[in-house]
Protein backbone atom coordinates (compact mmCIF):
# COMPACT_ATOMS: atom_id res chain seq x y z
CA UNK A 1 0.00 0.00 0.00
CA UNK A 2 1.19 3.15 -0.83
CA UNK A 3 1.91 5.61 2.16
CA UNK A 4 -0.01 8.67 1.13
CA UNK A 5 1.76 11.11 3.60
CA UNK A 6 5.68 10.51 3.88
CA UNK A 7 6.22 9.78 -0.56
CA UNK A 8 4.92 13.09 -1.35
CA UNK A 9 7.09 14.92 1.47
CA UNK A 10 10.20 12.53 0.06
CA UNK A 11 9.51 13.21 -3.89
CA UNK A 12 9.12 17.02 -3.29
CA UNK A 13 12.80 17.07 -1.70
CA UNK A 14 14.17 14.90 -4.55
CA UNK A 15 12.77 16.84 -7.62
CA UNK A 16 13.71 20.28 -6.01
CA UNK A 17 16.87 19.18 -6.26
CA UNK A 18 17.30 18.10 -9.74
CA UNK A 19 15.62 21.33 -10.97
CA UNK A 20 17.68 23.48 -8.68
CA UNK A 21 20.60 22.04 -10.46
CA UNK A 22 19.36 23.21 -14.15
CA UNK A 23 18.22 26.47 -12.49
CA UNK A 24 21.64 27.12 -10.70
CA UNK A 25 23.45 26.38 -13.25
CA UNK A 26 21.62 28.66 -15.73
CA UNK A 27 22.70 32.23 -17.43
CA UNK A 28 18.62 32.63 -17.58
CA UNK A 29 17.70 31.96 -13.66
CA UNK A 30 14.27 34.39 -13.70
CA UNK A 31 13.34 32.82 -17.35
CA UNK A 32 13.24 29.51 -16.08
CA UNK A 33 11.75 30.13 -12.80
CA UNK A 34 7.86 29.68 -13.89
CA UNK A 35 8.88 25.96 -16.27
CA UNK A 36 10.50 24.97 -12.99
CA UNK A 37 7.77 25.87 -10.39
CA UNK A 38 5.16 24.32 -12.79
CA UNK A 39 6.68 20.88 -13.03
CA UNK A 40 5.79 20.57 -9.23
CA UNK A 41 2.86 21.01 -8.68
CA UNK A 42 1.24 17.55 -9.17
CA UNK A 43 3.53 16.36 -6.70
CA UNK A 44 2.64 19.34 -4.25
CA UNK A 45 0.01 18.45 -1.09
CA UNK A 46 -0.56 21.87 -0.44
CA UNK A 47 -0.26 23.22 -4.53
CA UNK A 48 -3.15 25.90 -4.60
CA UNK A 49 -5.91 24.66 -6.86
CA UNK A 50 -7.27 28.11 -7.39
CA UNK A 51 -3.46 28.84 -9.97
CA UNK A 52 -2.24 25.32 -10.52
CA UNK A 53 -4.95 25.77 -13.55
CA UNK A 54 -6.15 27.98 -16.64
CA UNK A 55 -9.58 26.29 -16.68
CA UNK A 56 -12.10 24.07 -15.17
CA UNK A 57 -12.02 21.72 -17.62
CA UNK A 58 -8.91 19.56 -17.34
CA UNK A 59 -7.91 16.33 -19.58
CA UNK A 60 -5.57 14.18 -18.70
CA UNK A 61 -3.60 12.81 -21.52
CA UNK A 62 -0.64 10.69 -22.54
CA UNK A 63 1.60 10.85 -25.92
CA UNK A 64 1.99 13.30 -28.63
CA UNK A 65 -0.97 11.89 -30.35
CA UNK A 66 -4.09 13.46 -28.02
CA UNK A 67 -5.26 16.45 -30.46
CA UNK A 68 -4.65 19.17 -27.80
CA UNK A 69 -6.59 21.62 -30.36
CA UNK A 70 -9.86 19.76 -29.32
CA UNK A 71 -9.45 20.50 -26.17
CA UNK A 72 -8.34 23.74 -26.22
CA UNK A 73 -11.33 24.13 -28.09
CA UNK A 74 -14.17 23.58 -25.96
CA UNK A 75 -12.20 26.50 -23.32
CA UNK A 76 -10.40 22.99 -21.37
CA UNK A 77 -6.99 22.51 -20.55
CA UNK A 78 -4.49 19.06 -21.77
CA UNK A 79 -2.58 17.65 -18.89
CA UNK A 80 0.07 15.19 -20.05
CA UNK A 81 -0.08 12.55 -17.47
CA UNK A 82 3.39 10.45 -18.09
CA UNK A 83 5.49 10.07 -15.05
CA UNK A 84 8.88 9.69 -14.67
CA UNK A 85 9.43 8.74 -11.20
CA UNK A 86 11.40 5.97 -9.29
CA UNK A 87 9.57 6.17 -6.43
CA UNK A 88 6.09 5.57 -7.73
CA UNK A 89 6.93 2.89 -10.39
CA UNK A 90 8.51 1.31 -7.18
CA UNK A 91 5.07 0.74 -5.57
CA UNK A 92 3.79 -0.76 -8.50
CA UNK A 93 4.25 -4.40 -7.92
CA UNK A 94 0.86 -5.58 -6.74
CA UNK A 95 -0.56 -3.84 -10.11
CA UNK A 96 1.58 -4.18 -13.07
CA UNK A 97 4.74 -6.53 -13.64
CA UNK A 98 8.47 -5.58 -12.56
CA UNK A 99 9.76 -5.45 -16.33
CA UNK A 100 6.39 -3.19 -17.13
CA UNK A 101 7.47 0.21 -19.30
CA UNK A 102 8.76 2.49 -15.92
CA UNK A 103 6.85 5.56 -16.86
CA UNK A 104 3.32 3.56 -16.82
CA UNK A 105 4.27 1.92 -13.55
CA UNK A 106 5.15 5.51 -12.31
CA UNK A 107 2.53 6.88 -13.23
CA UNK A 108 -0.10 3.92 -12.20
CA UNK A 109 1.79 4.67 -8.62
CA UNK A 110 1.37 7.80 -8.61
CA UNK A 111 -1.95 7.67 -9.49
CA UNK A 112 -2.68 5.76 -5.84
CA UNK A 113 -1.25 9.27 -4.07
CA UNK A 114 -4.67 10.98 -4.66
CA UNK A 115 -2.59 14.08 -4.53
CA UNK A 116 -4.69 17.16 -5.11
CA UNK A 117 -3.42 17.84 -8.12
CA UNK A 118 -4.36 14.82 -9.87
CA UNK A 119 -7.63 14.92 -7.84
CA UNK A 120 -8.68 17.64 -10.50
CA UNK A 121 -7.98 15.19 -13.54
CA UNK A 122 -11.40 13.06 -14.02
CA UNK A 123 -11.08 12.98 -17.62
CA UNK A 124 -8.28 11.18 -19.56
CA UNK A 125 -7.49 10.18 -22.69
CA UNK A 126 -5.40 7.36 -23.88
CA UNK A 127 -3.88 6.73 -27.21
CA UNK A 128 -2.75 3.22 -27.89
CA UNK A 129 0.67 3.44 -29.08
CA UNK A 130 1.73 0.47 -26.87
CA UNK A 131 1.18 -2.74 -25.24
CA UNK A 132 1.67 -0.77 -21.79
CA UNK A 133 -1.07 1.98 -22.65
CA UNK A 134 -3.65 -0.34 -24.07
CA UNK A 135 -3.58 -2.21 -20.67
CA UNK A 136 -3.42 0.91 -18.42
CA UNK A 137 -6.97 0.93 -19.24
CA UNK A 138 -7.34 -2.05 -16.77
CA UNK A 139 -5.40 0.03 -13.68
CA UNK A 140 -7.26 3.16 -13.42
CA UNK A 141 -10.54 3.73 -11.03
CA UNK A 142 -13.54 3.43 -12.49
CA UNK A 143 -14.48 7.31 -11.01
CA UNK A 144 -12.43 8.39 -14.09
CA UNK A 145 -13.52 9.34 -17.12
CA UNK A 146 -11.35 7.60 -19.78
CA UNK A 147 -11.15 7.80 -23.41
CA UNK A 148 -8.93 5.53 -25.48
CA UNK A 149 -8.03 6.24 -29.49
CA UNK A 150 -7.28 3.78 -31.44
CA UNK A 151 -3.82 4.59 -33.30
CA UNK A 152 -3.37 2.21 -36.51
CA UNK A 153 -0.07 0.83 -36.85
CA UNK A 154 0.20 1.70 -40.43
CA UNK A 155 0.09 5.19 -40.91
CA UNK A 156 0.82 5.90 -45.22
CA UNK A 157 -2.55 3.77 -46.11
CA UNK A 158 -5.69 5.75 -46.89
CA UNK A 159 -7.38 2.98 -44.79
CA UNK A 160 -5.31 4.28 -41.92
CA UNK A 161 -5.64 7.82 -42.87
CA UNK A 162 -9.49 7.40 -42.80
CA UNK A 163 -9.44 5.40 -39.84
CA UNK A 164 -7.74 8.01 -38.20
CA UNK A 165 -9.87 10.46 -38.67
CA UNK A 166 -12.73 8.77 -37.92
CA UNK A 167 -11.05 8.33 -34.48
CA UNK A 168 -10.66 12.12 -34.22
CA UNK A 169 -13.79 13.04 -34.93
CA UNK A 170 -14.93 10.11 -32.29
CA UNK A 171 -12.76 11.86 -29.88
CA UNK A 172 -14.17 15.62 -30.77
CA UNK A 173 -17.72 14.09 -29.46
CA UNK A 174 -16.47 12.52 -26.50
CA UNK A 175 -14.94 15.50 -25.07
CA UNK A 176 -18.12 17.65 -26.72
CA UNK A 177 -19.91 15.65 -24.64
CA UNK A 178 -17.32 15.15 -21.54
CA UNK A 179 -18.00 19.54 -21.56
CA UNK A 180 -21.04 20.01 -22.84
CA UNK A 181 -19.65 22.24 -25.24
CA UNK A 182 -20.14 22.15 -29.20
CA UNK A 183 -16.67 22.45 -31.15
CA UNK A 184 -17.23 24.69 -33.89
CA UNK A 185 -15.46 25.85 -36.62
CA UNK A 186 -14.67 29.32 -35.19
CA UNK A 187 -13.12 27.54 -31.99
CA UNK A 188 -11.20 25.10 -33.59
CA UNK A 189 -9.45 28.04 -35.78
CA UNK A 190 -9.06 29.74 -32.72
CA UNK A 191 -7.40 26.70 -30.91
CA UNK A 192 -4.94 25.75 -34.09
CA UNK A 193 -3.66 29.37 -33.91
CA UNK A 194 -3.37 28.86 -30.23
CA UNK A 195 -0.79 26.19 -30.63
CA UNK A 196 0.27 27.50 -33.85
CA UNK A 197 1.90 30.72 -31.89
CA UNK A 198 3.58 27.97 -29.53
CA UNK A 199 5.07 26.37 -31.92
CA UNK A 200 6.07 29.76 -33.64
CA UNK A 201 7.41 30.59 -30.36
CA UNK A 202 9.10 27.45 -29.52
CA UNK A 203 10.66 27.63 -32.90
CA UNK A 204 12.42 30.98 -31.94
CA UNK A 205 13.75 29.03 -28.86
CA UNK A 206 15.17 25.92 -31.01
CA UNK A 207 17.33 28.18 -33.14
CA UNK A 208 19.15 29.52 -29.62
CA UNK A 209 19.88 26.13 -28.83
CA UNK A 210 21.35 25.38 -32.11
CA UNK A 211 23.46 28.18 -31.47
CA UNK A 212 24.83 26.31 -28.17
CA UNK A 213 23.36 29.51 -26.23
CA UNK A 214 20.59 26.87 -24.48
CA UNK A 215 21.84 23.58 -23.28
CA UNK A 216 20.11 20.42 -23.61
CA UNK A 217 18.86 20.35 -20.01
CA UNK A 218 17.64 23.71 -19.97
CA UNK A 219 15.46 23.04 -22.87
CA UNK A 220 14.19 20.04 -21.95
CA UNK A 221 13.18 21.38 -18.74
CA UNK A 222 10.59 24.02 -21.05
CA UNK A 223 9.28 21.56 -23.36
CA UNK A 224 8.17 19.27 -20.04
CA UNK A 225 6.34 22.56 -18.68
CA UNK A 226 4.26 22.51 -21.52
CA UNK A 227 2.52 19.26 -20.08
CA UNK A 228 1.44 20.86 -17.09
CA UNK A 229 1.19 25.14 -18.20
CA UNK A 230 -1.61 26.27 -20.20
CA UNK A 231 -0.89 26.76 -24.09
CA UNK A 232 -1.12 30.24 -23.41
CA UNK A 233 0.63 30.85 -20.26
CA UNK A 234 3.49 28.86 -21.84
CA UNK A 235 4.16 30.82 -24.49
CA UNK A 236 4.12 34.38 -22.68
CA UNK A 237 6.14 32.72 -20.43
CA UNK A 238 8.70 31.29 -23.48
CA UNK A 239 8.34 34.71 -25.07
CA UNK A 240 9.86 36.61 -22.17
CA UNK A 241 12.66 33.87 -21.51
CA UNK A 242 13.34 34.18 -25.67
CA UNK A 243 14.07 37.80 -24.46
CA UNK A 244 16.08 37.39 -22.05
CA UNK A 245 18.24 34.91 -24.11
CA UNK A 246 18.17 37.57 -26.99
CA UNK A 247 19.44 40.24 -24.44
CA UNK A 248 22.40 38.26 -22.81
CA UNK A 249 23.43 37.03 -26.42
CA UNK A 250 23.52 40.55 -27.75
CA UNK A 251 25.58 41.78 -24.35
CA UNK A 252 27.91 38.96 -24.56
CA UNK A 253 27.23 37.41 -21.25
CA UNK A 254 26.73 34.44 -22.58
CA UNK A 255 29.84 32.33 -24.35
CA UNK A 256 28.54 29.56 -26.86
CA UNK A 257 31.65 28.54 -27.88
CA UNK A 258 32.64 26.38 -24.21
CA UNK A 259 31.44 23.21 -25.16
CA UNK A 260 32.52 21.68 -28.81
CA UNK A 261 30.99 17.96 -29.09
CA UNK A 262 27.84 17.90 -30.33
CA UNK A 263 25.30 15.02 -29.88
CA UNK A 264 21.89 13.98 -30.55
CA UNK A 265 19.48 12.68 -28.38
CA UNK A 266 16.82 10.63 -29.54
CA UNK A 267 14.61 6.93 -28.64
CA UNK A 268 12.35 6.74 -25.57
CA UNK A 269 10.75 10.05 -23.84
CA UNK A 270 12.40 11.75 -21.05
CA UNK A 271 9.81 12.50 -18.66
CA UNK A 272 10.54 14.90 -15.02
CA UNK A 273 11.89 14.60 -12.97
CA UNK A 274 14.20 11.42 -14.76
CA UNK A 275 16.96 13.87 -16.55
CA UNK A 276 19.25 11.15 -15.90
CA UNK A 277 20.70 10.90 -19.49
CA UNK A 278 20.95 14.54 -20.56
CA UNK A 279 22.50 15.49 -17.13
CA UNK A 280 25.27 12.56 -17.31
CA UNK A 281 25.38 13.74 -21.35
CA UNK A 282 26.42 17.60 -19.97
CA UNK A 283 28.90 16.60 -16.72
CA UNK A 284 30.84 14.62 -19.67
CA UNK A 285 31.39 17.72 -21.65
CA UNK A 286 28.68 16.85 -24.49
CA UNK A 287 26.04 19.79 -25.80
CA UNK A 288 22.84 18.25 -26.82
CA UNK A 289 22.24 20.10 -29.36
CA UNK A 290 19.25 18.18 -30.97
CA UNK A 291 16.47 15.91 -30.00
CA UNK A 292 14.31 13.15 -31.42
CA UNK A 293 11.90 12.60 -28.58
CA UNK A 294 8.23 12.53 -28.20
CA UNK A 295 8.42 14.87 -24.96
CA UNK A 296 10.31 17.59 -26.07
CA UNK A 297 10.90 18.91 -29.86
CA UNK A 298 8.66 16.46 -31.36
CA UNK A 299 5.96 18.10 -29.47
CA UNK A 300 6.27 21.15 -31.60
CA UNK A 301 7.09 20.38 -34.78
CA UNK A 302 4.47 19.86 -37.80
CA UNK A 303 2.09 22.19 -37.62
CA UNK A 304 -1.68 22.18 -38.35
CA UNK A 305 -2.33 23.22 -41.90
CA UNK A 306 -5.22 25.68 -42.57
CA UNK A 307 -6.30 24.97 -46.38
CA UNK A 308 -9.84 23.94 -45.79
CA UNK A 309 -11.42 26.32 -43.41
CA UNK A 310 -14.65 24.31 -43.59
CA UNK A 311 -15.32 22.37 -40.22
CA UNK A 312 -14.35 18.98 -41.81
CA UNK A 313 -11.35 20.68 -43.33
CA UNK A 314 -9.89 21.42 -40.05
CA UNK A 315 -10.97 18.42 -38.19
CA UNK A 316 -9.02 16.38 -41.61
CA UNK A 317 -5.79 18.81 -41.01
CA UNK A 318 -5.58 18.21 -37.33
CA UNK A 319 -6.31 14.51 -38.11
CA UNK A 320 -3.13 14.42 -40.67
CA UNK A 321 -0.93 16.72 -38.53
CA UNK A 322 -0.79 14.12 -35.74
CA UNK A 323 -0.82 10.79 -37.58
CA UNK A 324 1.53 11.63 -41.06
CA UNK A 325 4.51 13.38 -39.78
CA UNK A 326 4.70 10.93 -36.61
CA UNK A 327 7.82 9.27 -35.83
CA UNK A 328 6.70 7.29 -33.00
CA UNK A 329 7.96 3.34 -33.45
CA UNK A 330 4.36 2.45 -32.90
CA UNK A 331 4.45 2.10 -36.68
CA UNK A 332 5.38 -1.50 -38.56
CA UNK A 333 7.12 0.73 -41.11
CA UNK A 334 9.16 4.01 -39.80
CA UNK A 335 10.99 5.22 -42.41
CA UNK A 336 10.08 8.90 -41.69
CA UNK A 337 12.64 8.66 -38.32
CA UNK A 338 15.09 7.39 -40.14
CA UNK A 339 14.42 10.76 -42.68
CA UNK A 340 14.19 12.98 -39.24
CA UNK A 341 17.01 11.39 -37.45
CA UNK A 342 19.70 12.09 -40.68
CA UNK A 343 18.29 15.37 -41.41
CA UNK A 344 18.83 16.15 -37.62
CA UNK A 345 22.44 15.11 -37.92
CA UNK A 346 23.29 16.76 -41.21
CA UNK A 347 21.37 20.10 -39.86
CA UNK A 348 23.25 20.49 -36.63
CA UNK A 349 26.69 18.83 -37.45
CA UNK A 350 26.49 16.04 -34.61
CA UNK A 351 29.14 14.15 -33.66
CA UNK A 352 27.37 11.43 -32.40
CA UNK A 353 24.39 9.74 -31.45
CA UNK A 354 22.81 8.62 -28.43
CA UNK A 355 19.96 6.28 -28.07
CA UNK A 356 18.16 5.87 -24.58
CA UNK A 357 15.90 3.09 -24.14
CA UNK A 358 13.50 2.72 -20.90
CA UNK A 359 13.52 -0.84 -19.86
CA UNK A 360 10.18 -2.37 -20.82
CA UNK A 361 9.73 0.10 -23.76
CA UNK A 362 9.54 -2.15 -26.41
CA UNK A 363 9.01 -0.53 -29.50
CA UNK A 364 11.62 1.92 -29.18
CA UNK A 365 14.22 -1.06 -27.98
CA UNK A 366 13.60 -2.59 -31.64
CA UNK A 367 13.65 0.00 -33.08
CA UNK A 368 17.27 1.04 -31.93
CA UNK A 369 18.73 -2.06 -33.47
CA UNK A 370 17.43 -0.34 -37.05
CA UNK A 371 18.56 3.40 -35.69
CA UNK A 372 22.44 2.41 -34.56
CA UNK A 373 22.80 0.40 -38.30
CA UNK A 374 22.01 3.68 -40.46
CA UNK A 375 23.80 5.67 -38.05
CA UNK A 376 26.86 3.60 -37.96
CA UNK A 377 27.27 3.11 -41.92
CA UNK A 378 27.76 7.24 -42.20
CA UNK A 379 30.44 6.52 -39.63
CA UNK A 380 28.52 8.47 -36.69
CA UNK A 381 29.37 7.12 -33.36
CA UNK A 382 26.16 5.69 -31.51
CA UNK A 383 26.08 4.75 -27.66
CA UNK A 384 22.88 3.18 -27.06
CA UNK A 385 21.62 3.56 -22.89
CA UNK A 386 18.93 1.04 -21.23
CA UNK A 387 17.78 2.25 -18.01
CA UNK A 388 14.82 3.05 -15.39
CA UNK A 389 13.88 5.81 -13.33
CA UNK A 390 16.32 4.33 -10.69
CA UNK A 391 19.92 5.63 -9.36
CA UNK A 392 21.72 2.48 -9.16
CA UNK A 393 22.84 2.04 -12.52
CA UNK A 394 24.08 5.89 -12.74
CA UNK A 395 27.35 4.96 -11.68
CA UNK A 396 27.72 2.91 -14.55
CA UNK A 397 26.26 4.86 -17.05
CA UNK A 398 28.21 7.67 -15.79
CA UNK A 399 31.22 5.44 -16.93
CA UNK A 400 30.18 4.61 -20.35
CA UNK A 401 28.85 8.07 -21.56
CA UNK A 402 32.09 9.90 -20.26
CA UNK A 403 33.70 7.08 -22.39
CA UNK A 404 31.89 8.07 -25.29
CA UNK A 405 32.55 11.69 -25.12
CA UNK A 406 35.78 11.16 -24.58
CA UNK A 407 36.28 9.10 -27.56
CA UNK A 408 34.13 11.70 -29.95
CA UNK A 409 36.69 14.72 -28.16
CA UNK A 410 39.39 12.42 -29.54
CA UNK A 411 37.92 12.07 -33.39
CA UNK A 412 37.30 16.19 -33.43
CA UNK A 413 41.24 16.87 -32.97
Amino acid sequence: MINNERLPATLLDNLQSGLDKIVRNSPYKQGLLLFAESLMKPFDQHVDLETAFESKLIFGTFCVQVPEELIYAVEGQPVRLDMGIGETADQCDNYLPKLACPMVRSFTGFLKLKTPYLEQIKNIIIPTTCDWKVKLFDQIDPEYNVCTMDLPHQRDTEVSGNRWFSEIVRIKKWIEKISKRKIRKRNLMESIRLVQKAQMEYNRFLLFRREGLVSGSEAILVSKAYFYLHTKQWTQALDLLNHEITENRDSGSVDATGQRTSVLLTGSPVIFPNFKVPLLLEDAGCRIMADELCSSERMFSDIVPIDDTTESGLLRAISDRYLLPCTCPTFSTNKNRLKRLHELVDRNRINGVVYHVLKGCHPYDIESFTIEKAIKERGIPFLKVETDYSNEDEGQLKTRIEAFAEMLKVRQM
